[in-house]
Order: C-alpha cells, then structure tokens, then sequence
C-alpha cells in the first residue's frame, strides 16, 4: 500500500476516535455493534479454530478475539492493526488472555509468520490508489495460511468516491478459484456484503460439516 492510501487509513480512524471514542464500533468503521457481530458469525463458519494459529488482520480493538470467548473458542490468535491507539486498547485489555499478542504494523508488508487460519473482517475494504491491491492482498493472506484465509467485502457502498470500496463479487471469486483449489461464497447474510473462504485442501470441511462446491473449484 502506498503512503497516502495508508496515510488516510489512519486519518479516518483517528477521526472517528475523536467524534465516537475509541471503544465505540464507529470508531473501527462499523455501523453498530450487530454489524460487526453478522460478519464475525459468517467468517466463523471457516473451520474448528480451537487450538489452532489464527492471524486476525486489521484488528482493531480485538473484538474478534472477545467474539471467540463469546463462542467458546481457545486459540493461539495474533491481531495486526496499523493504527496505534486500536493496538494499545487491545493489548491493554486482553493482556491477561493466554496465547494472544497484538502486533501493530501494515499486513501488507510486514514479516509475518504462516498461521493456520488468517481471517479479515473489514481489513481489505478501504481504497488504494493501485486497482491490483485487492488481487494482491488476497494471493498474500492466502499464502499464509496453512488451512483457509477467510474475509469479507463490500459489493456496494452508500457514500461513492469516499474511503471505502466495493467490489464484484463474481470478479473476486473468479480470481480466487484461480489460486485456491476449494472457495466457498456467502452472499446471503447482508445486503452489500459477501465473505469468501478459500481452503488450502480440496473437499476441506468447514465447522457446519459440509463444503461448497457449486462455489466453484478450479479443478
């Protein structure tokens, strides 16, 4: 990502710290609270996450980490967020939490380990002055995954020409299936909005014990 996109990326934040407070879901770019709560249920369907390595990119505050314990899930999890004042909340309030650091850096280029699961929620939705970013970001995270790289996009947005951007959803797929041998597509949760899962494993089950082929395998 180059300086100015990243450089509006916090600027946004920041703003949104200033007008709703930093523990607020306004701040981390979410409408409300069940907002937030729709997608991390969506994305969850990914696989078993208990014990295993899960990278949460562009994590905000951590309340994806929260959204687990609320679904009874122990994990090894590492978030990453570029902005500074999320990262010092998170790790202020999970610090206590076993087997969870917060990083704070840019996933695009910062030297990451592979993690078993790596999910984004929000994280690939802002604009960028490069149209390949998105291709990219998604070859990226999916490479360091070990099992599946699950995320959400918009595939519209209310204010045009702002700091979000939406998506085809039928061009993302395509793309997917090319590099991933299993994608799975939701589309039936929220208007606006769809999540993607690409398994490193043909036939690989997701936590409801059942695979999509009829999302497209590129085999």
């Amino acid at each position: 990502m180059d300086l100015l996109s990243r450089a509006h990326i916090i600027k946004y934040h920041k703003d949104c710290i200033k007008n709703f407070g930093i523990a607020s879901n306004e701040a981390l770019g979410w409408k409300n609270k069940e907002n937030q709560t729709l997608r991390f249920e969506n994305l969850l369907i990914i696989g078993d996450l208990s014990g295993r390595r899960v990278l949460d990119v562009g994590c905000g505050t951590g309340d994806l980490l929260d959204f687990f314990g609320q679904q009874q899930i122990s994990c090894i999890y590492t978030g990453i967020d570029q902005v500074k004042e999320f990262i010092e909340l998170a790790g202020g309030r999970y610090k206590t939490v076993p087997d969870t650091s917060f990083l704070l850096g840019d996933f695009w280029s910062a030297d990451l380990a592979s993690y078993d699961y790596v999910i984004a929620s929000g994280a690939l939705s802002y604009r960028n002055s490069d149209p390949h970013f998105i291709y990219k970001m998604i070859f990226r995270l999916y490479s360091l995954s070990d099992i599946a790289f699950g995320f959400n996009l918009l595939e519209s947005v209310e204010l045009k020409g702002g700091g979000l951007v939406a998506y085809d959803k039928g061009r993302i797929l395509a793309y997917c299936q090319k590099i991933c041998p299993q994608v799975l597509l939701k589309d039936d949760y929220a208007e606006g909005d769809y999540t993607i899962l690409m398994y490193k494993e043909q036939g690989k089950e997701n936590s409801n014990g059942s695979c999509s082929e009829e999302s497209g395998s590129s085999n």
